[in-house]
């Protein structure tokens, strides 16, 4: 019984992986930052520490979860996070 409860979680885990990778594999991209960047930043400035917490559980979820994604993730937080480092004032 533990065993298939378990397989049937990790079969519903890889459902949702594959359905979030195809679905949002135009929506979310390098250049879809680069083109919403300064919304992306007027949202970390105007409240820095709550959006800082929603990125952090927002990766460990993904970690955690195996779900594909971590790379945009981490790509994600550093391009909001560091705007000196991407040529930003």
């Amino acid at each position: 019984m533990r065993s298939s409860k378990r397989s049937l979680i990790m079969i519903l885990i890889a459902s949702i992986s594959v359905m979030v990778s195809l679905l949002l594999k135009d929506v979310i991209s390098v250049d879809m930052l680069r083109l919403h960047r300064e919304s992306l930043l007027s949202v970390t400035l105007s409240d820095k520490i709550a959006f800082a917490a929603l990125v952090v559980i927002a990766c460990a979820l993904i970690v955690g979860l195996s779900l594909p994604g971590t790379a945009i993730a981490s790509i994600t937080s550093g391009f909001v996070f560091c705007s000196k480092c991407i040529g930003g004032d």
